[in-house]
Parts: C-alpha cells; sequence; structure tokens
C-alpha cells in the first residue's frame, strides 16, 4: 500500500507541475517556487529552534503541578514547614515549588544541603535581579544585587571598612 501512496503523491505532484507549466506563466511558476522555498525554510528554522530550546534548560526535579500565573501559592498552607515536610514525603527530598511564576528549589535533605551550600556556595550565590531592583540600584551594581565575583568582593570590603570606622568614630565622638 506505501509504492501505491507514493506513486499516487508523485502522480498528483506531477500533474500540479504540469499544469502550472502549461499555463507558461512565469509569475505563477515563480510564486509556486518562491512560496514552497519560503515554506521550507520556515519549516527548517523551526524545527532548528525546537532542537536549541530543548538543550537549553537542564531537566528540573519534579514537584507538584502548580497554577498558571499563581503556580503553587494557592496550595500553600500556613504552617508552611508542616507542607514541605508532607511534600518531600511524596515528592523526594529535592523538589521544585513554582511561587507565582518562579521555580523555587526545595530540599529538605540536610546532605543535599550542604553540597549545595557549602561544596557549591559560588555557583548558587548569584540571584536574579527583578526590573524593580535593577531601576532602584544603578542596573543592580549596588553590593546586594552585583553578580558574585571580584566586583562583589571589593564592594563588601568597601562597605565592611565604610561601617565600621564610621561606627567608631561615632562612638569616640560620643564619648569625648
Amino acid at each position: 500500500m506505501l509504492p501505491m501512496l507514493g506513486t499516487l503523491s508523485i502522480d498528483a505532484s506531477s500533474w500540479w507541475w504540469q499544469r502550472i507549466n502549461n499555463n507558461n506563466n512565469d509569475l505563477t511558476r515563480l510564486l509556486v517556487t518562491s512560496t514552497l522555498l519560503v515554506f521550507v525554510l520556515s519549516l527548517f528554522t523551526w524545527i532548528l529552534l525546537i532542537k536549541i530550546s530543548k538543550n537549553k534548560h537542564p531537566p528540573i526535579p519534579s514537584g507538584p503541578l502548580g497554577l498558571p500565573l499563581v503556580g503553587n501559592l494557592l496550595s500553600l498552607e500556613p504552617e508552611v514547614h508542616a507542607y514541605i515536610t508532607t511534600l518531600a514525603q511524596t515528592c523526594g527530598s529535592i523538589f521544585t515549588l513554582w511561587l507565582g511564576e518562579k521555580c523555587t528549589l526545595v530540599v529538605t535533605s540536610p546532605a543535599i544541603a550542604r553540597e549545595i551550600l557549602k561544596d557549591n556556595d559560588v555557583i548558587f550565590a548569584n540571584r536574579d535581579v527583578s526590573i524593580a531592583a535593577a531601576l532602584s540600584s544603578y542596573d543592580s551594581r549596588d553590593m546586594v544585587w552585583s553578580p558574585y565575583g571580584t566586583e562583589w568582593r571589593i564592594l563588601r570590603k568597601v562597605l565592611v571598612r565604610e561601617m565600621c570606622y564610621a561606627q567608631t568614630r561615632t562612638t569616640r565622638t560620643i564619648a569625648v
């Protein structure tokens, strides 16, 4: 049956192409050819973009399904620690919660928490900057929102020095 379908499709396409060629209309041939070319190129681009976008995001741990826009906020209980404990029993020691549109990674195992917070602290040190924080902090250039690195360490040293010296100067003037 498959060879018959292939022959039928070839006959149909050749009939269609002969009909276009018999018209001797170059504009029609150009229009059909360019339409097919645009369709094939857009299909190829679409497939390529899907393959690239699938490789961009690593898989995230499973967790309870949330609603669009609000995530799991409506299902949170007043005692959040009890709710997370019950979720840890069903989902495992590491799972995700959607708080609004933000994906939150929840870790309930001390060994995994130690690995994240102590062993891989440099990887997890940066945080997302909201639009309000970017506008109010000179495009995220203050100590709170700047990414972890040499600039952040310099800002921290300046802040500690100024805070400590300012405190000793005020205590000296008050003591005198």
